[in-house]
Order: C-alpha cells, then sequence, then structure tokens
C-alpha cells in the first residue's frame, strides 16, 4: 500500500492510491496503520 512498484500500471497505482486514502482518512485507520508500522501502542 505504501510501496511503488515499477512492474504496475497506471489501474494499480490508482487502486493503491485508493486503498492508502481508505486508511489514511479516518482516525481509526491512522491509528491502525501507526501501530502496524511501529508496533506500539498509542494508548
Amino acid at each position: 500500500m505504501r510501496h511503488r512498484l515499477p512492474e504496475n500500471n497506471d489501474f494499480d497505482r490508482r487502486r493503491q492510491l485508493g486503498e492508502l486514502r481508505s486508511v489514511v482518512d479516518s482516525e481509526a485507520g491512522r491509528t491502525y496503520l501507526a501501530e502496524a508500522h511501529t508496533g506500539w501502542s498509542l494508548d
């Protein structure tokens, strides 16, 4: 979701961007992404 792959076509890049936006456009999604990336709870 966060890495660009050279073999992806335009559709793949737009789909990937849509997936990322669906996560970062909500507080719960941002929290999930931060915790999953770092392994730390934000509590």
